[in-house]
């Protein structure tokens, strides 16, 4: 195509740690207390037992309870962070792939002090999640999740000594499934109604693998990079054994939908239909031929031709083209019966001039409709959410009903991960031989 889409670049990567208890390096003794400070420290202590306690520091006990409650509760890596200025950066060198195909990148280690590194992983993880509510006073919750795919890739499997300094760590990661549905965000209504109708794609930088829950469905793909290691001059313990860190970065992962390249080169799309009216005679006759079968990639023009025969009495005032989205969701309700969420939308209308065909006449024409870059691209192989567009075509008529036709088409997201696959240059066929 001669315009490749390119959806946000990710969130520039920052260094998550988390404290952990960790012995510290030179402690110090504690000073003994005088027989005085003693017979103090007694009394404080006696007289906070005797003092009741106030609804205001019940209240903060409680808190503090919820709290390391939920701390207890939140998904915690094996081994802990330790409190340091070493920072881990990942990033890929794309901004899209394609299901089946390599993601590259590189895992960079920036370290303000020496230490052992013991292993360096990713972890892959694909989730699909929908969510609505249905029903008398849409009380009716209907929610599922489904994992796409989960791998565990190690890109350094030995120990290292690491000096203070960058240490890049280049990778491939080649067991992509095949199989994959593209990246999704639900949006609301207003957010469609703010961007006309085509809402950007949304990398989410909130999504953690272990974490599939949310208020809205999604598509989501993320890579958690791992590096585990041991402090310079670590100490084994009584069992002989030697406390480990890790430091980890996220991102999120933007997704093509898959498909077969030969889908990119094929005979025009054709379809036909034809309508009549008491007293108005011979029906009107309505052929719409789309070239390469209907698909395209966003940005790009869909090439169609338009043939009208009008046989009838009726004045054809004109011919309107319409591009509908479909989005599909699927979820077992409250009572495990299995419910469907349709959401359809019109995603472009666009009017062809100088329409008008009277009575007894014909028209033809060539047409580039052109869709819009931002267009999200069709999901055909979801296993809870799908998305599909139509291209509408419609003459309005007069003193008449208005005749429709329905054509379907296919969009496809760019990804430069398919320029070895993809022809750069698409013949326009509107015969359909």
């Amino acid at each position: 195509p001669s315009s490749s889409p390119s959806p946000s670049p990710p969130p520039s990567p920052t260094t998550t740690t988390t404290a952990a208890t960790s012995p510290s390096s030179d402690p110090s003794p504690p000073s003994a207390n005088s027989p005085s400070e003693a017979r103090q420290d007694a009394a404080s202590l006696a007289k906070e037992a005797t003092t009741p306690t106030t609804k205001k520091s019940l209240k903060s006990s409680k808190g503090k309870e919820k709290a390391q409650e939920q701390q207890s509760m939140s998904p915690a890596l094996s081994p802990p962070y330790e409190p340091s200025t070493n920072h881990i950066f990942f990033a890929l060198n794309l901004q899209s792939y394609a299901p089946g195909h390599p993601i590259d990148g590189v895992i960079v280690l920036s370290l303000s002090k020496a230490l052992k590194l013991t292993k360096l992983r990713i972890e892959w993880s694909g989730a699909e999640f929908v969510n609505w509510f249905q029903g008398v006073a849409q009380r009716d919750q209907c929610s599922a999740t489904k994992e796409l795919f989960s791998e565990n890739f190690v890109v350094v499997d030995k120990e290292m000594d690491l000096k203070v300094g960058a240490h890049n760590f280049p990778f491939v990661f080649k067991d992509l499934p095949t199989m994959l549905p593209a990246s999704f965000e639900e949006v609301s209504r207003k957010a469609q109604e703010k961007t006309q109708g085509f809402v950007p794609v949304v990398l989410s930088s909130g999504f953690l693998p272990r974490s599939f829950g949310g208020e809205r469905s999604f598509i989501r793909y993320s890579a958690l990079a791992i590096a585990e290691y041991e402090l310079e001059g670590a100490k084994p313990d009584a069992n002989g054994n030697i406390q480990t860190y890790c430091l980890s970065k996220h991102i999120p992962i933007h997704m093509t939908d898959s498909f077969d390249p030969k889908v990119i080169v094929q005979p025009a799309l054709i379809a036909k239909e034809q309508k009549s009216w008491i007293l108005a005679g011979d029906p009107v006759q309505l052929k719409v031929a789309v070239s390469n079968g209907g698909v395209l990639f966003s940005g790009q023009n869909l090439y169609l031709n338009i043939n009208v025969q009008n046989n009838s009495s009726r004045i054809v005032d004109g011919i309107e083209m319409k591009v509908i989205e479909n989005v599909k969701l699927q979820a077992p309700s409250s009572d495990d019966v299995l419910q469907e969420f349709p959401r359809d939308r019109v995603a472009l209308i666009a009017n062809v001039e100088n329409s008008q065909i009277d009575p007894k006449q014909t028209y033809s024409k060539d047409i580039q409709l052109a869709i819009p870059p931002q267009t999200p691209p069709s999901i055909l192989s979801g296993l809870l959410i799908s998305r599909t567009y139509d291209l509408e075509v419609r003459l309005t008529m007069s003193m008449a009903s208005d005749v429709v036709l329905k054509v379907p088409i296919r969009v496809l997201a760019w990804s430069p991960v398919l320029k070895s696959v993809v022809p750069l240059q698409v013949p326009v066929d509107l015969t359909g031989d």
